[in-house]
């Protein structure tokens, strides 16, 4: 906002009342018709009072209109009108003090002249939202009781001697858009409008002379709800929200079955409906035409379907001023193949023994691509000739079971156990438009080799008074924001532009925006393409039916992804783009919640999925676009035969998978004039081919990155004989996969990671020996107080040695479970020393508890005569494990007394990590376990 146009007005509530006397002295029995044509001015309520007129403030109307005669020549009248001082008095006293109201003779107020001709016209029209709206109040979300970030606008109305608070579209806003619809169709914002004779100042106004038309709020009909909406920024690396970038809203609840009604009126000067007028009026007219077919969202998060109108109609006004009905005609094929030869993809198979991860990382290209449109960027200040404006109506098909819940409605059992049921607006099952154009942006950042986003949905800002010639992301307080685009202001202080926190990040667009910034927006620079919300049509099918008895799933305890494993320390570099692959790991989880298996705790949630074979209808429109931009833009949303796209909760279980056909393409030509292009599919996918093949300088589906990509998005030929998910974070059992802490070393995880579908299971090895989970985290071993630190070595063939060390091993897992779920950093401990690859916190914890939970029950073992062995390898046999496992973990669970309270050996670990936590943030005293043998 430019300086010194900014200010604070405070405003009168509507339908405050304000009684007021207008005194006239002539000559004869009538009033002058100039007054009385001004006087039917304001009781037909066609003037306004006050300032701001231009968005519809001080309109006023004279309620009830009295009027009364004195006759001066009368020496009665006279003398009454001397007595009451010509009723100068306050007016609110008038028909209290004086009685010589009482003989005065009423006078009607007469017709208007010949000359009466009303300076404006009222037109009235309504306008229909089926999503939701947010008219934003940031003053009232200051002071609004239930903390929401953002809040719907209402107005305030006097009303039956009070004042009430009604929802509104404020007329300074729907001004705001129509004057945006007429200056970019016309190329108006491009003048500098001073003493300009334009229309947009011709009809808008400036600074020198008033407009022609003035906008009153739009009130909304029939009521409305309101629903309130969660905002997080997503993590790409690690799936999870990002703690302090979230933020919620509590809009209006528009959808397709119950829209949002609105309802108000318009002036215009009468001189726009003159012959010499006529264009003016003309360019209204084509600036409502492209508000009513969507072009122009109402209110705030527009990019993501919020506010879009769905139908706008003039309700009232002369009968020259309607909107036309829009005109659409098909564009004939141009003769080239219509179906698109795509490449055909590589088969993929899964192998029933081998374990898969549930996402992996797509590795970027390399080379640094030329591209001399970067540093050019489309405006938004009109609409280009040259370019492509319209809209995509598509349909969203469920593959598999698809989650996305509703934070606003949850239901909580007595231990903390929370469920929610699937996303709904007004009862309508719905998809939100954020999930989709997440969805989208990702596949077309990995395929254009764009810039990566971190940090997803979500862009948080500093706003500042005075500019600043640093990037706004090296002003947050967090490293999850990596910048793409830098900015220097002529004539201003240029800072180093290389302090990057992440230097080994993929940014090749230094000098620009990358194609995936330019399309969907970065901070600066708004976006050329929206998604609205989606939908259902037809039945539902839920996959918990009716035979089920019980509508919601229990999902198990996930385990997380470890970010260790995609980046190990502070030098590797961002892996990739992170994608998760299609699977039917759902049907377990679906199963096991019918027999009761997943238990329901605080740390888990019921949810309330759809089936498959679900179908949802939306609309993408866009801007200004480069032939090619809509042909990528087309295959990220259709993408082809057997690939499909994965979106909402739970996709590591293998829900969310989803197909999106491209039904119809709509371009605009004109105001209320458009063309069906759905013929020229796929020339426009050619063209988005060939670009990219003039990138790489190779057929675009040779492209490293973009193979990559297409074995992501695939869905696999035997689905059902995939095991996918992520290791647990320790196993005990040797017959299974391992967990986190027996996998061995974590770059030759991260290889696994960055190749898709290369199982971690069996290739990845695990840490079964002394060599493996000792020296992982030990250079030497501890034993009991009365035993000599002794050296581990490799394959040592002493019995009782490797038996202590296996029981470690199981030790340090729950040790290291331990340390992380209270927040601790394994790597920073206070007695042993520090050393850069060594947990040496754990080393600190498990001193108190290795004779009790190890020792105790190895030497028991021994003592009992159980037999212990080591097979050729010098390795303790499968059996031999299993019995120390079964010692350990029934040593882990047995009680002790800790602090006056029976609790099990492995929840007194936990207190004691607890209680480390305590003794360094807050300086709690911490007192050492001591247990009995």
């Amino acid at each position: 906002m430019a300086k010194l146009l900014c200010l604070d007005l405070e405003v009168g509530p509507e339908g405050i009342v304000f009684p007021f006397v207008m005194r006239y002295r002539g000559q004869g029995e009538k009033l002058p018709s100039e007054l009385t044509d001004v006087i039917h001015l304001w009781k037909e309520e066609m003037a306004f009072l006050g300032g701001s007129a231009s968005t519809g403030k001080g309109r006023f109307s004279l309620e009830p209109l009295d009027i009364f005669q004195w006759d001066l020549t009368d020496p009665g009248s006279l003398k009454d009108y001397i007595e009451c001082s010509g009723l100068r008095r306050p007016e609110e006293e008038l028909e209290e003090w004086s009685e010589a109201l009482q003989g005065l003779n009423p006078f009607s107020l007469p017709d208007t002249s010949d000359k009466y001709s009303p300076q404006w016209t009222k037109v009235g029209y309504e306008i229909k939202i089926q999503s939701p709206l947010l008219s934003n109040d940031p003053i009232a979300a200051l002071f609004d009781t239930a903390n929401h970030d953002a809040v719907a606008y209402k107005k305030r109305v006097w009303e039956n001697g009070r004042i009430i608070e009604r929802h509104t579209f404020k007329g300074e806003s729907i001004r705001g858009v129509l004057r945006t619809a007429l200056g970019r169709e016309y190329g108006l914002f491009e003048l500098k409008h001073e003493d300009c004779p334009c229309s947009l100042c011709t009809i808008f106004g400036n600074e020198h002379e008033a407009g022609k038309i003035r906008f009153e709020d739009l009130e909304i009909e029939d009521g409305v709800a309101e629903k309130h909406f969660d905002h997080v920024a997503i993590d790409r690396f690690t799936g999870g929200a990002v703690d302090k970038k979230k933020f919620d809203d509590f809009s209006l609840a528009g959808s397709p079955g119950k829209p949002i009604k609105l309802k108000g009126c318009f002036w215009l000067r009468a001189d726009i409906f003159s012959d010499e007028k006529k264009d003016e009026k003309k360019k209204i007219i084509n600036a409502l035409c492209d508000v009513r077919d969507g072009l122009y969202p109402l209110g705030g998060k527009g990019g993501v379907g919020y506010g879009w109108v769905k139908e706008l109609r003039i309700t009232d006004g002369p009968d020259d001023f309607k909107l036309p009905e829009p005109k659409c005609k098909e564009i004939p094929p141009d003769g080239t193949p219509s179906d698109y030869p795509f490449p055909q993809l590589k088969p993929l198979q899964t192998e029933k023994d081998k374990v898969y991860s549930p996402h992996y990382f797509l590795k970027p290209a390399e080379k640094k691509v030329d591209r001399n449109w970067e540093k050019r960027l489309i405006g938004h200040e009109r609409f280009d000739k040259d370019l492509l404006t319209g809209k995509i109506e598509c349909t969203l098909k469920t593959l598999s079971p698809l989650i996305i819940p509703d934070s606003e409605v949850v239901t909580e059992n007595g231990n903390g156990h929370k469920s929610y049921q699937f996303f709904r607006l007004n009862n309508e099952i719905i998809i939100p438009g954020s999930e989709i154009r997440g969805m989208i942006s990702s596949v077309y950042e990995a395929l254009t080799n764009s810039c990566f986003r971190v940090v997803d949905d979500i862009i948080p800002v500093v706003i500042s008074r005075s500019v600043s010639p640093y990037q706004i992301a090296q002003k947050l307080p967090s490293p999850d924001l990596r910048p793409c685009e830098r900015e220097i202001l002529e004539d201003s202080e240029i800072g180093s532009l290389d302090k990057c926190s992440e230097k080994r990040l993929f940014r090749l667009h230094e000098d620009g925006l990358c194609p995936s910034c330019r399309l969907f927006g970065t901070t600066h620079y708004k976006g050329r393409v929206r998604f609205g919300f989606a939908k259902h049509e037809g039945g539902e099918k839920w996959l918990m039916d009716d035979k089920t008895k019980d509508e919601y799933l229990t999902l198990p305890l996930l385990e997380r992804p470890r970010p260790t494993w995609s980046m190990p320390s502070d030098e590797d570099d961002v892996p990739g783009r992170k994608f998760y692959v299609h699977h039917n790991g759902w049907e377990k989880v679906k199963q096991d919640s019918l027999d009761n298996k997943t238990s329901k705790t605080e740390n888990n949630r019921s949810v309330e999925p759809l089936d498959k074979d679900n179908l949802f209808k939306f609309d993408v429109f866009f801007e200004n676009l480069e032939p090619w931009e809509l042909g990528l833009l087309l295959y990220s949303l259709e993408l082809e035969e057997g690939l499909a796209h994965k979106f909402g909760m739970a996709k590591a279980f293998g829900f969310g998978s989803t197909k999106i056909d491209a039904d119809k393409i709509l371009l605009r030509e004109a105001p209320n004039e458009w063309q069906d292009a759905t013929n020229r599919k796929d020339d426009m996918l050619r063209k988005g081919f060939g670009e990219l093949t003039s990138w790489f300088d190779k057929d675009w589906d040779k492209v490293e990155h973009i193979d990559g990509l297409r074995s992501l998005l695939q869905i696999p030929e035997a689905l059902s004989r995939a095991e996918v998910r992520y290791p647990d974070l320790t196993e005990d059992d040797p017959e299974k996969p391992p967990g986190y802490v027996q996998l061995s070393d974590k770059k030759e995880g991260r290889k696994y990671l960055i190749r898709p579908w290369q199982p971690w299971y069996p290739m990845l090895k695990s840490i079964t020996t002394t060599e493996s989970l000792l020296t992982r985290f030990l250079s030497k071993a501890n034993f009991l107080s009365a035993y000599k630190r002794i050296a581990v070595k490799k394959a040592a063939g002493d019995l009782v040695n490797s038996a202590l060390n296996y029981g470690y091993g199981i030790l340090y897992g729950r040790s290291i479970n331990a340390i992380i779920q209270a927040g601790l950093n394994p790597m920073a401990g206070f007695l042993h020393s520090y050393q850069p690859t060594k947990p040496v916190l754990v080393y600190d914890l498990v001193e108190e508890f290795r004779p009790l939970a190890v020792d105790r029950g190895i030497f028991t073992l021994l003592n009992r005569g159980q037999k212990i062995e080591l097979g050729r390898d010098s390795l303790l046999s499968a059996k031999s494990r299993k019995k120390i496992a079964k010692s350990v973990i029934g040593c882990l669970s047995s009680e002790v007394c800790f602090n006056g309270h029976r609790l099990s050996l492995e929840d007194v670990i936990k207190e004691q990590a607890l209680n480390i936590k305590k003794h360094l943030y807050n300086n709690a005293k911490y007192r050492p376990f001591l247990g009995r043998w």
